[in-house]
């Protein structure tokens, strides 16, 4: 279906006597609620109250239009919060179930007898609001209809809508009048409109036959509750016979009356018309057709209305989704969209001769040029790389008044929601002024600003710097100018993928895969203790390549996206911003003091320098997630190559923020020095694991670290991490210095210099195996390490290491020879043959004069016998490899009961016992009184990472402590 141009509605072509004003500033202010649109149940009804009562006061015109779509979207909303109530799951026992097996008709036992009470309680306690839920089915169709005719105030559908809405208020129980809503996506994160549903709904009625038969519209929740009343109300309009619709959230399957609903239109053969927002993967649409397939609907009788997104501009149903090839699919294409045909020059100049002639410039005119060309294709381009990236548009606009020179603009429009759930990026323009571009005005879901900068593409990757003290003033007016009255994820609320859901899922990793479910609301009941004293609505994304400078300008663009809405986290607290900038701006301890302390003064907020851990937490976790599941599906090698550099940037981030706070437990340390004790500490598996997703220590880390220490021992680390790992560890705990990348570099912490161990030779044929790896379909390396080479494989959420065959013969290929592999379940290394732990011990003692001088090491892999071997006393956690085993039955060694950190304190204590030392009590490192800051939440988990698996079950089951 060929879909017709047309051109922006603007304020003087809709009503004549409106006047020059556009009164943009007027209408916005009554919306400040915006600014938080995970509404309560019970705040939906009050706004849609009021959008049914500022109806009556509006003259025809782009402000009513905006109120009715208002009324539409609170509707639905109100209809969906309650839908997913009356669909709340009981018990899921699904992880156990994978977990056991073997036990599968045990657990599904269990799950029953669980959900007994919940049944009971769906099936005669929410009997009434089932009721209210059919009833206000009624409010939903008219809301559509009006949408799709427009309404005039007064007509009794408004006055039945304004009934409606007061019996809501009186009679909703109060147990569901706090559920929160779930943002659409389609209309807060992405670029859909209502008129893209009327339009997919106008081409399946196109491409469909008889119409006089009934028609089931299934939407799938959260984006089918609020497009499938519209399908209904379109096509019943255009003439078709009696139609019905439903909503699911086939992530939880279909209530008993969806079900029984379903299992009607299968009988009765009714053709059914699937709808969401835009796929990605195609797996939520697979899950909806093998419900319908379950209810005995046949894949023929199944159309499909879904719009196609630039990320997937080809997209078709996966091949293994029931009925795929015989289920109907109807699309809209990413250029067809309501707001991509508004943005045209011709269709904009209207709209913006209202504008700025209301600036007093009696000529505007809109010109394309190359250079716009350029920028516009650009930004196109940049539309592919993620659901979450907005659709924008670049118009240069030439002002003249009489008698004067004419004056050029440049004028970008982005789309930024749609109805009252994209009024917040107008409200935080304008109230950001001087820190962002200035805003124009706002119409149609799309804000316009002047555009800052140049057009031209940046001639180098490098962002201009930004002052530290500049990025703390943007925050605190932020704070100042954006209060929001709450915390909406403060609740247990399920819903969504958020701030606290996500540190929940990472703290709780200490407790081990059963028990750590079990501390979920103990560990609630701590971070809540965190939540912040002003709330705020947020940045999101303190990136350097979106800050923009003009002459003397420096503004932030895309302020007003990264706050609420998949895939962000729904945070509201700015210390999450402080700690987006400490990472995106890569800021050493310095100019992260200076920027903390900008912010506190400025904002009041003296508080928050005890939750920037926690947030430093959560930006890290978020942003490796993120990298690891988009790097699978990157594009183009430069975009692997970015994804790729992010996740290491994150990984490196949480592991070095993490070290420095644990270093923070510790007393004071002299400064770094050798001495003729010795004792060389593998890093991974015995002073560091990765319980919580990346590399840390634990409380029986630290102490034995702090107890070597404080005896005088030179504690230097042997470690296949790379250099810049260990020169970040020997200077957060004082350490004298470290051997890195497996023997190929030596780290003098004293003198602050790198020794290659490597030959040149081997370094230049290390560098081409880079290369060559790197080349490798699906391969990517760490080009950290600068002495060796570190390659691997995304898969899952984290790295794999490549097939040791394919390294090998790769290595041949090259003529590799004197090049050896060391393959890990993570990873993939290539040293220089001629080097390891053991050639890089004895480096150290050559380069410190006492090549005879007796050491002791502690290592638990087979890359650590080489080690091992040359240590006069050496010892290996429980948890240590065979091959380790087998040398301390040879030569004497002792291999400790405790495993990882566990078992370096066993060691470290037998150390100072046979010299005659106490061990004593590490300051800092007990157990705190009360959780006052992260940092005490912080010990406490990782005092309960040293428990035994058995130990934390009991612990876990015994009380609701830490």
């Amino acid at each position: 279906m060929a879909l017709t141009t047309f051109t922006l509605p603007t304020e003087s072509a809709r009503d004549p006597r409106a006047p020059r004003d556009s009164g943009d500033a007027a209408f916005f202010a009554g919306y400040s609620w915006c600014l938080n649109p995970i509404l309560t149940l019970d705040d939906q009804v009050v706004r849609l109250g009021e959008e049914l009562h500022r109806i009556a006061g509006l003259a025809p015109g782009w402000q009513r239009d905006e109120c009715v779509i208002n009324v539409h979207l609170l509707v639905c909303g109100i209809a969906c919060t309650v839908d997913d109530y009356l669909a709340r799951p009981g018990w899921e026992l699904g992880a156990v179930a994978r977990r056991m097996p073997r036990l599968g008709w045990a657990v599904a036992i269990l799950r029953a007898v669980l959900n007994v009470p919940h049944a009971l309680a769906a099936r005669f306690g929410d009997r009434r609001l089932r009721e209210w839920r059919d009833g206000w089915t009624g409010c939903v169709d008219a809301a559509a209809r009006m949408v799709i005719r427009g309404g005039t105030p007064g007509a009794a559908e408004w006055t039945d809508l304004d009934a409606a809405c007061r019996v809501a208020r009186a009679h909703l129980p109060a147990r569901v009048r706090g559920r929160r809503l779930r943002i659409p996506e389609g209309y807060r994160c992405q670029d859909l409109s209502h008129h893209d549903v009327i339009a997919l709904a106008r081409r399946f009625a196109q491409q469909s036959g008889e119409r006089s038969r009934g028609l089931a519209v299934v939407g799938v929740r959260t984006a089918g509750a609020y497009f499938a009343p519209l399908v209904k109300a379109e096509l019943a309009a255009t003439g078709w016979g009696d139609i019905s619709w439903l909503t699911i959230r086939p992530q939880v399957g279909p209530t008993a009356s969806e079900r029984w609903r379903l299992h009607e239109f299968g009988r009765t053969q009714t053709p059914v018309v699937v709808i969401d927002d835009h796929p990605n993967t195609g797996a939520t649409l697979g899950k909806v057709l093998a419900t319908l397939v379950r209810a005995g609907i046949a894949p023929e009788r199944i159309a499909i209305l879904t719009p196609r997104h630039l990320v997937e501009p080809h997209w078709r149903l996966p091949r293994d989704a029931p009925g795929a090839g015989r289920v109907a699919l109807v699309t809209v294409e990413p250029e067809e969209s309501y707001k991509a045909r508004l943005l045209t020059p011709s269709a904009v100049e209207p709209l913006l001769r209202d504008w700025f002639g209301a600036q007093g410039w009696r000529h505007v005119a809109v010109r394309d040029t190359p250079e716009v060309d350029a920028a516009n294709q650009r930004l196109a381009r940049h539309g592919r790389d993620g659901f979450q990236v907005r659709l924008k548009r670049v118009f240069r606009v030439e002002l003249g008044r009489d008698g004067a020179d004419r004056d050029v603009r440049y004028v970008v429009a982005k789309s930024v929601g749609w109805g009252w759930l994209g009024y917040h990026a107008y409200l935080v323009g304008t109230r950001l002024a001087g820190l962002v571009p200035p805003v124009i005005g706002w119409r149609h879901g799309m804000l316009f600003s002047e555009w800052i900068g140049t057009l031209d593409e940046p001639a180098s990757a490098t962002p201009p710097p930004v002052p530290v003290t500049a990025l703390g003033h943007y925050l605190v007016r932020r704070t100042r100018s954006l209060p929001l009255t709450e915390d909406p994820r403060l609740g247990s609320d399920d819903s969504g993928w958020y701030a606290w859901k996500l540190l929940l899922s990472v703290l709780r990793r200490a407790y081990g895969p059963y028990a750590g479910r079990l501390k979920v609301r103990a560990l609630r009941d701590a971070l809540h203790r965190f939540a912040s004293p002003r709330p705020t609505l947020i940045d999101g994304q303190m990136r350097p390549a979106d800050w923009v400078t003009a002459g003397d300008r420096t503004c932030k663009v895309d302020y007003e996206q990264h706050n609420f809405g998949t895939p962000e986290l729904d945070v509201v607290d700015a210390a999450y911003d402080l700690a987006s900038t400490v990472f995106e701006f890569r800021l050493d301890e310095a100019a992260e003091a200076e920027l903390v302390g900008t912010y506190a003064r400025g904002a009041g907020d003296r508080s928050v320098g005890d939750r920037l851990l926690m947030y430093k937490l959560l930006v890290g976790t978020a942003a490796m997630e993120q990298a690891a599941s988009w790097v699978r599906r990157m594009r183009s090698a430069s975009q692997g190559a970015h994804w790729n550099e992010r996740y290491l940037a994150a990984r490196n981030f949480l592991t070095h923020q993490l070290h420095r706070a644990c270093a923070g437990f510790l007393p004071p340390r002299p400064t770094a020095r050798w001495s003729d004790a010795l004792v060389f500490l593998d890093v991974d598996g015995v002073f560091d694991c990765e319980l919580l997703g990346f590399p840390h220590t634990t409380v029986s880390g630290l102490t034995a670290l702090a107890l070597l220490q404080a005896q005088g021992f030179a504690v230097v680390l042997n470690t296949g991490r790379s250099v810049e790992h260990v020169r970040e560890y020997c200077r957060t705990y004082g350490l004298p210095g470290g051997i890195a990348e497996y023997g190929s570099v030596l780290f003098d912490a004293v003198t602050n210099q790198e020794v290659a161990l490597c030959t040149p030779a081997a370094r230049e044929r290390l560098a081409q195996c880079r290369d060559a790896l790197a080349a490798l379909p699906g391969v990517f390396v760490d080009r950290g390490y600068r002495y060796s080479v570190r390659a691997y494989r995304f898969a899952g959420g984290g790295t794999v290491g490549l097939v040791a065959r394919e390294v090998q013969e790769l290595l041949a290929r090259g003529g590799g020879q004197d090049l050896a592999q060391i393959a890990t379940s993570a990873d993939s290394y290539v040293v220089d043959q001629a080097v390891s732990k053991g050639t890089g011990l004895t480096a150290l003692k050559r380069r410190l004069g006492m090549p005879e001088a007796p050491v002791i090491a502690i290592g638990d892999s087979d890359q650590d016998v080489a080690m091992l071997e040359l240590a006069e006393q050496w010892y290996a956690p429980g948890s240590c490899s065979a091959r380790v085993r087998e040398l301390a039955r040879a030569t004497g060694g002792r291999v400790v009961a405790g495993h990882g950190q566990r078992g370096l304190l066993q060691a470290t204590n037998d150390v100072l016992q046979r010299r005659g030392a106490v061990a004593g009590v590490v300051p800092g490192l007990g157990r705190p009184t009360r959780v006052q800051t992260f940092a005490d939440l912080l010990l406490a988990i990782l005092r309960a990472a040293d428990r035994p698996r058995a130990a934390q079950v009991l612990a876990a089951v015994a009380g609701r402590g830490l």
